[in-house]
């Protein structure tokens, strides 16, 4: 039983904390977003698309593990099957 309430509470960290890290990364994608359309400088675009780039990665990341503490809390199942796309040959 405390071994379950450490894994709950555990899992309520992590949602929490990654809502919280999400929030945070999408303000700053929008941000440079906004950004990106008063720049001229083509090193001042390439270093703006490069946050954005890092931006999008982290906030895939973070989106992995807020899944991951869905499962872990039963707020999400997994769907197990899949589907083959395209021809196979």
């Amino acid at each position: 039983m405390k071994a379950e309430k450490a894994n709950n509470a555990k899992s309520i960290f992590i949602f929490n904390m990654s809502h919280d890290i999400c929030t945070s990364m999408n303000a700053i994608l929008g941000y440079s977003q906004l950004m990106k359309k008063e720049l001229t400088n083509p090193k001042l675009v390439h270093y703006q698309e490069m946050i954005k780039q890092s931006s999008q990665l982290l906030l895939s990341i973070i989106n992995n593990v807020l899944d991951m503490a869905r499962v872990e809390s039963g707020k999400m199942d997994l769907n197990e099957n899949y589907e083959v796309v395209g021809n196979i040959t």
